[in-house]
């Protein structure tokens, strides 16, 4: 039986805890059951057997983007007053690199703010420059 059939059969006082069975059932579905979705859509066997691993990583990344995405917005808030390192990454997985930067811009870290900033336009040219920086 698939994890997202088990996710959606839970009891009534289990699924309305909170959304944390139901989130863990998605993520072992991601990660273990078989299915047809957007990113194996269209592929024959073989080029899934093949591509397995990328088809899992774009599964799982998905499934985090999602996650944070509809995280609470006091979670959000709190971090960003506690961790404002924490609170970027948090924007970053969420695709949201303005306010990424904007973080490190109000807590006066202008170098990671600068090098976040310049992510959506990251060429290889770009990459090889961070990597010099980073090992220096």
């Amino acid at each position: 039986m698939p994890f997202s059939v088990i996710g959606n059969s839970l009891p009534p006082h289990l699924a309305n805890s909170s959304a944390e069975p139901q989130q863990l059932y998605q993520l072992l579905h991601v990660l273990y059951d078989t299915y047809e979705d957007e990113f194996s859509y269209g592929l024959t066997e073989q080029q899934k057997e093949d591509y397995a691993g990328r088809i899992l990583t774009d599964r799982l990344s998905h499934f985090l983007t999602d996650l944070l995405a509809n995280q609470d917005a006091d979670k959000l808030a709190a971090a960003e007053k506690g961790n404002p390192l924490e609170a970027s990454v948090r924007y970053l997985a969420r695709h949201d690199v303005k306010s990424a930067a904007d973080i490190l811009m109000k807590t006066k870290n202008f170098h990671v703010a600068l090098l976040v900033s310049q992510i959506a336009s990251a060429d290889d040219m770009f990459q090889e420059d961070i990597r010099k920086q980073i090992a220096a």
